[in-house]
Formats: structure tokens, C-alpha cells, sequence
């Protein structure tokens, strides 16, 4: 269908032009609700680091009952460094952006486990989440992770503190979650 081709090469020429920006760009993807947080996010990246050399990419379809997050959209009219596609891209889209990020977010409320932890893993990158429900149990802080508390002022903080963290540091901390999601909850470690 040439609709979805044009919407697709779209999304991707937006992606590529966004990531190729910055120095350094966060991402968030995939279904947007409430105990997600990227509400918060986009609040504490507007009030705190739209002046930074980074980005922050979101992208995937928000849940119909999440106003907080269009709320946060609405604000972002003058900030440049945040690109959200408020819908779901195809996948070689999103590899492509993962693959091009610096750092994976999870900046949840409420959770119990995510599969972004192992999309991060496949593609070697570090993960900033906060500590909620079993995610920390897959993730070792500072090692390949930064783990933080739920609240605003903790998620602000542990985001600060990567900024502080150099390219090569952060890369050794995608391999090193590749390297355990691997060694710990690969199919023949959790066979055994």
C-alpha cells in the first residue's frame, strides 16, 4: 500500500534527521500509559535538559485515557531537542533507532516486568529505569543499567547523572547487559 510506504519512509527520514542532531539521544518506545511515566519524562526533559546537546526520541501510540501525556505533548511547541511520533512505526524504523540511541528509558510508576530489558540487551544497550515491580531484578546498577527510585526528583537525578557518563561508558554498559541478560535468562539457562 503506498499510503503506509510513504508514512513509513516518512517516519524514518524524521527519525534519522532527529538522531542525527545530537551528540547523544535518549529513547522511549512503545505503548505510552500512565504507569509507563512518559508523561513525567517529557516534563522533567522539558523543565531540565531542552537546552542540552542531546535528544529525546519517544515513540509509540499513547493509550486513549492517558491525557497527562498529551498534556505533556501540548507543552513541547518551542523545545527542539524532544521528537514524539505518537503512533506505532514499523520495525526497521525502530531497530534503526534503538541501534542509533545512546540510552534506553524506562521511567515507570507501576510495573512487573518489561521486554524492553531484553530489546535493550539485543542491541547492547544501557537502560535508565526506575525501581519498580521485578524489572531491577534483571539489571545491575552502574554496571549495565542506572537504576533509580520512582519518584520525579530520583528519575531527574539518575538522568543527570548520564549526562555525566562518556559515549564509551555507556557502550560498555550495553555490552555488559548483553552479556547477563545472556549468561543469566538465556532459553538454555532457564531450561536448566
Amino acid at each position: 500500500d503506498t499510503h503506509y510506504e510513504e508514512v513509513k519512509q516518512k517516519d524514518y527520514l524524521q527519525i534519522k534527521a532527529f538522531i542525527n542532531e545530537y551528540e547523544r539521544v535518549f529513547i522511549m518506545f512503545g505503548r505510552q500509559f500512565y504507569n509507563k511515566g512518559t508523561d513525567r519524562l517529557i516534563r522533567i526533559w522539558r523543565d531540565n535538559f531542552s537546552n542540552e546537546k542531546a535528544g529525546l526520541l519517544i515513540v509509540g501510540r499513547s493509550d486513549s485515557d492517558y491525557p497527562e501525556f498529551e498534556y505533556e505533548i501540548s507543552k513541547l511547541e518551542s523545545i527542539k531537542n524532544v521528537l514524539v511520533l505518537n503512533h506505532f512505526v514499523d520495525d526497521n524504523t525502530l531497530n534503526y533507532a534503538i541501534h542509533s540511541s545512546s540510552i534506553i528509558l524506562l521511567p515507570y510508576r507501576h510495573a512487573s516486568m518489561s521486554g524492553v530489558i531484553y530489546t535493550a540487551a539485543a542491541f547492547s544497550k544501557p537502560v535508565l529505569c526506575t525501581c519498580s515491580g521485578a524489572l531491577t531484578e534483571y539489571l545491575e546498577d552502574k554496571e549495565d543499567s542506572v537504576l533509580c527510585g520512582i519518584k520525579d526528583e530520583e528519575l531527574y537525578e539518575a538522568m543527570d547523572m548520564v549526562f555525566g557518563y562518556s559515549t564509551e561508558e555507556l557502550n560498555t554498559m550495553g555490552r555488559n547487559l548483553s552479556n547477563n541478560i545472556h549468561k543469566k535468562y538465556s532459553w538454555d539457562v532457564i531450561a536448566k
